[in-house]
């Protein structure tokens, strides 16, 4: 079965051997003027228009890359593109899965191109200055059976723009379970946790009840469901977000039973705005899986004007709703 999903990553420049201190992306030239340019939209534009219409090829993994369009919408604070890689090196036949007759001999030397979307943004305050002092950009790569083009890029930027600046270090770090913990913090309301289960617990009320105050739980396709009262919120996800958050740990793990596959909430913000999520996973790499329908679909894959909307989706789930602006971009492509 094809599957399509999306990750999104932060990205961050900042002096080698200080993880403390980070740039501002759009005043690069004050922190390291080997840099080729002084911000990171300029930075990006000239890596992007380096590959546009060229074929890269890696002999060593046989693999190509090639960016077949790409955007800059800089008022938007947007940089959206489509990435074109393959695997070349052996020789195939194509097939009609209806026929079953052959239609095409691939040799060694043929690639079969497929397109990856990507979309980075640097969100803005509600007061339209760069959030967090423009130390970080969000950085979105559309996944196709699990493949992306997120090493490829980030390894070819890397070497390509920061060749001669030999004191800058370029950081891709996926989404972390800090700023999920903050979406939590900033909820209005925890409106359910279920607990996935790799076995169930007895009927024991004191088996069921995982912390005390909650008085009703349900069993259901080997979980819990925990649900407050109407109009309540489970505010003990809250007290201990916030403990976790103020220690070493990063995750709900310890929470828990260790039978506990998962533990997945639903928060409800001040704008009525909805979103589950897990806060199990070490490093919560923030996955969105795609479900297009027929009419977003073009030869098999998304259309472009899908996954910009679902990656916009992403970010602004990622991002604090009272601090930041919600990012609200069609394609331009």
């Amino acid at each position: 079965m094809t599957t399509h999903g999306l990750i999104p990553y932060n990205i961050a420049l900042r002096e080698k051997g200080d993880t403390d201190s980070y740039w501002d992306l759009t005043k690069l030239d004050d922190e390291d003027d080997t840099l080729p340019e002084d911000d990171i939209f300029d930075l990006l534009e000239e890596f992007l228009n380096e590959y546009e219409g060229e074929l890269d090829t890696n002999s060593d993994t046989e693999k190509t890359f090639s960016v077949r369009d790409y955007e800059m919408a800089r008022e938007e604070n947007v940089v959206e593109g489509i990435i074109e890689t393959g695997q070349y090196g052996y020789a195939s036949e194509l097939r009609d899965v209806d026929t079953g007759e052959k239609t095409h001999d691939k040799g060694q030397n043929e690639v079969e191109q497929i397109q990856y979307y990507f979309l980075f943004h640097l969100p803005q305050t509600t007061a339209g200055e760069p959030y967090d002092g423009g130390e970080g950009g969000l950085i979105v790569f559309q996944q196709f059976n699990g493949k992306s083009v997120k090493s490829a890029f980030t390894r070819r930027f890397d070497t390509d723009m920061l060749e001669d600046a030999e004191e800058t270090m370029f950081e891709v770090d996926p989404v972390t379970t800090r700023e999920i913990l903050d979406k939590v913090l900033s909820a209005q309301r925890v409106m359910e946790t279920e607990f996935e289960m790799t076995r169930l617990p007895t009927d024991s009320e004191s088996k069921t009840r995982f912390v005390e105050g909650v008085d009703t739980s349900k069993s259901d396709r080997q979980s819990i469901v925990m649900k407050p009262s109407w109009g309540g919120s489970i505010d003990w996800v809250k007290a201990k977000a916030r403990e976790i958050k103020g220690t070493d740990q990063h995750n709900f793990t310890k929470v828990v039973a260790d039978w506990v596959n998962d533990m997945n909430v639903t928060i409800k913000n001040e704008n009525g705005r909805e979103e589950t999520f897990s806060l199990m996973e070490e490093e919560f790499n923030m996955k969105k899986e795609l479900d297009p329908s027929p009419q977003h679909l073009d030869g098999g894959l998304p259309t472009p004007d899908y996954v910009c909307r679902q990656s916009c989706t992403v970010i602004n789930q990622v991002l604090p709703d009272e601090l930041t602006s919600d990012l609200d971009y069609s394609t331009r492509l």
